[in-house]
C-alpha cells in the first residue's frame, strides 16, 4: 500500500533506513479475504533512518474526496510542504463556509505531468549516456523497507533492515 510514499520518504531523507514500524488496521473496507499486510486499509508507518531522520507515513487505501497525497518536511530552519492537486485554485470563501473543488481522484491524472517528466528524463539518460535518475537498486531497497515494514506490522515490533536480506 505505501511502497511509492516509502520510496520517496527514503530520498527526501537522503538516507538509508534503520528500521520500521507499523501499525493499521481494518477501518473502511472488506479485505477478511486478503492475508498479512494486505488485509489491512488504514496504517501509520515510521522509518528511522541512518542519519538520524524520522519518516511518518500515514495511509489510507480510501480517501473519498480524492487523491490525497501530501508531504511535509520539518527542520531545525523551517519546513517545506507540497499539497494536493486540484483541477483548479478557485475558492470562495462566505460566511457560509469554504468551497473548492477536490483533488484529483485518480493517481493517473494526480501524477500526469510528473510521469511524463520521469519519461523525458530516462529517455535523456539513455539518448546521452547519462546515469538514470532513479535505480534499480533504489527499487530493490524500497521493496526491502517495504518488506521490512511487512514483518513489522506481523510481529508487532521495530524491524531492522538488517533483518530483510536483499
Amino acid at each position: 500500500m505505501a511502497i511509492h510514499d516509502i520510496d520517496i520518504c527514503r530520498w527526501m531523507a537522503d538516507s538509508e533506513a534503520d528500521s520500521v514500524f507499523v501499525t493499521g488496521s481494518m477501518m473502511v473496507s472488506d479485505l477478511s479475504s486478503c492475508e498479512g499486510p494486505e488485509a489491512i486499509d488504514t496504517a501509520i508507518t515510521m522509518i528511522k533512518f541512518k542519519n538520524g531522520v524520522t519518516g511518518l507515513i500515514d495511509n489510507c487505501r480510501q480517501a473519498p474526496y480524492g487523491y490525497d497525497q501530501r508531504i511535509e518536511v520539518f527542520g531545525d530552519k523551517g519546513m517545506v510542504s507540497s499539497e494536493n492537486n486540484f483541477p483548479n485554485t478557485v475558492k470562495k470563501l462566505t460566511a457560509e463556509g469554504v468551497e473548492t473543488d477536490l483533488p484529483f481522484s485518480f493517481f493517473m491524472t494526480r501524477y500526469m505531468e510528473a510521469y511524463k517528466n520521469e519519461t523525458i528524463e530516462f529517455c535523456k539518460a539513455i539518448s546521452q549516456d547519462l546515469p538514470v535518475p532513479a535505480t534499480g537498486s533504489d527499487g530493490a531497497e524500497a521493496l526491502r523497507i517495504a518488506m521490512a515494514a511487512g514483518k513489522a506490522l506481523a510481529e508487532d515490533r521495530w524491524v531492522k533492515l538488517d533483518e530483510i536480506t536483499p
